[in-house]
């Protein structure tokens, strides 16, 4: 059984390919990429029999990659660090998924029931209806996430959150009706996590939620009002980025 794992941390790769090489009998690490187009590159060179992808990758999800692959006849399990979106409709469809950091025993019972499924010629089916289901590029309204706090997990929905701004390594998220949650994630981990048709990342400290965007000030970046009356600075190398958003 052939694997492609793909994954934008190059130590995630290595440990998983790893564990494949040493616990896994009968299966082959075909191929790894780190991000979209080189998967697609390895997809067609190898015709894989398993895709380990993981969900959240700078330039688009998991779930868009599978948007780009013409004929999907391969088993996925995805791989996700934390309560990506995207988990229950993985979960309604029966799919596997992974968290990290990965174990042994998981993967290897994962990639029994992926085997399984290729035997039974049972393949791709939960795929299709998941990506059915999923459209990053359009609001997910009654999506929540699992914010992890001090002392604990905070669950928000997503159209609540306003603006994710950077506090050191910690991140502070401002929600609809003035509340505030100081979260121990980094902002870079919600920038890869959150769907990338409702948040863009405006400048190094601050995430936006375009749906609570109401005016944008002309500058070298500019600025853009928020629904609660702040506003945002946009960092010039992301002034067409946001731009084009609102154009395409």
């Amino acid at each position: 059984m052939k694997v492609i794992i793909v994954d934008d941390e190059r130590k995630s790769r290595e440990t998983i390919q790893t564990l494949i090489e040493n616990y896994c009998e009968g299966v082959t690490v075909a191929g790894t990429a780190e991000n979209i187009e080189q998967a697609l590159k390895c997809i067609e060179a190898t015709t894989p029999d398993v895709l380990l992808l993981d969900i959240s990758m700078p330039g688009g999800s998991g779930f868009d990659l599978l948007k780009r692959v013409p004929k999907i006849t391969f088993e996925v399990i995805f791989i996700t660090a934390y309560d990506d979106y995207g988990i229950q409709a993985i979960k309604a469809n029966a799919l596997d998924y992974l968290q990290k950091p990965v174990s042994i025993e998981e993967l290897k019972q994962a990639l029994e029931k992926a085997n399984t499924r290729i035997l039974e010629k049972n393949t791709a089916g939960g795929i299709k209806s998941l990506i059915d289901q999923l459209d990053t590029t359009k609001p997910s309204k009654m999506a929540k996430i699992a914010v992890p706090a001090s002392d604990g997990l905070v669950f928000v929905a997503k159209h609540d959150i306003i603006t994710l701004n950077a506090e050191g390594s910690y991140t502070t998220l401002v929600l609809v009706g003035g509340k505030e949650i100081l979260s121990t994630r980094h902002l870079k981990e919600y920038e890869e996590s959150l769907p990338p048709g409702d948040f863009i990342r405006v400048h190094h400290s601050h995430i936006i939620n375009l749906e609570h965007v109401i005016h944008y000030q002309r500058g070298e970046g500019g600025a853009v009002s928020m629904t609660d009356g702040s506003v945002v600075i946009i960092s010039k190398r992301k002034k067409k980025d946001f731009l084009d958003r609102f154009t395409s």
